[in-house]
């Protein structure tokens, strides 16, 4: 298998143009390094002063396996475009918010299956979200297979209902069926994003259904981190992603005021 070409050194920020193109970024691990605890992660401040200044720039949403609600604590004062739940849920860029069939009380009856092993073990974390249900285990490493047995068990019973997603010292139990590869075509489907470019970044096993899904296209897709992936281009982690985010967002302000100039010129003829 052929090296994954660097995203730093293969692609500048030069090479995109704000009317031609349209972002989607993961959200742990990409735009803010992964945490012991879901609530402890943090957007480093250029990272957020990225995200807000290409906001301006160019058509922006993020596709996480966190609900819409958490992405919007976190980004705050951003509120952004934003698929959830891998896909579960998603807003649109007029806010209209679209949500998928889910199978409550299938995810119920695995919620109830699953609490006993988690209080019997304590460092592991039972996270509720809107129509799924994430099994941490980053404290407790040892029990990854532990984690994936006691899983397997609960859901047995509920056949096509529910889909375990396994990420980053979590599984995660959806009832639901979409992924992050639905949304992002949903959202290339509609205004601002429809007719761009597509550039997608992601760290984790559950951004491959995204990955894939923009293989036919022209699309940009970017591997944060290490890792077997179907994305094109390769970076090393969150920090190198801020840099180079920093660097398109200067590119894209640069081309605004080149842009302002020469029509302001244009004018006074």
């Amino acid at each position: 298998m052929s090296e994954t070409p660097s995203l730093l050194t293969s692609l500048a920020p030069t090479a995109f143009h704000p009317d031609s193109i349209a972002l989607f970024l993961d959200f742990d691990g990409t735009l803010a390094p992964i945490a012991e605890h879901p609530d402890a992660v943090a957007v480093p401040p250029k990272t957020m002063k990225a995200l807000a200044a290409l906001a301006e720039q160019v058509p922006l949403a993020i596709l996480s396996g966190r609900p819409i609600h958490d992405l919007d604590r976190f980004l705050s004062p951003l509120m952004l475009p934003a698929a959830g739940v891998h896909g579960l849920e998603r807003r649109s860029a007029d806010g209209t918010i679209h949500r998928v069939p889910i199978a409550d009380d299938a995810l119920e009856a695995v919620r109830e299956a699953l609490s006993p092993f988690v209080m019997k073990n304590p460092g592991l974390l039972l996270e509720h979200k809107p129509g799924s249900i994430a099994l941490h285990f980053r404290k407790r490493p040892e029990l990854a297979e532990a984690c994936a047995e006691c899983v397997r068990e609960a859901t047995a019973a509920h056949g096509d209902a529910l889909t375990v997603v396994p990420g980053k010292m979590v599984l995660d139990i959806k009832a639901g069926a979409a992924t992050k590869g639905d949304a992002l075509r949903a959202f290339m489907n509609e205004a601002p994003f429809v007719g761009r470019r597509a550039f997608f970044a992601g760290d984790d096993v559950t951004d491959e259904a995204a990955f894939s899904a923009l293989q036919a296209s022209d699309a940009i897709t970017v591997k944060i981190g290490p890792g077997e992936t179907a994305a094109r281009y390769r970076c090393a982690g969150p920090e190198t992603f801020a840099e180079w985010l920093m660097s398109l967002a200067r590119t894209m302000q640069s081309l605004e005021r080149e842009n302002e100039l020469t029509h302001g010129k244009s004018k006074g003829r």
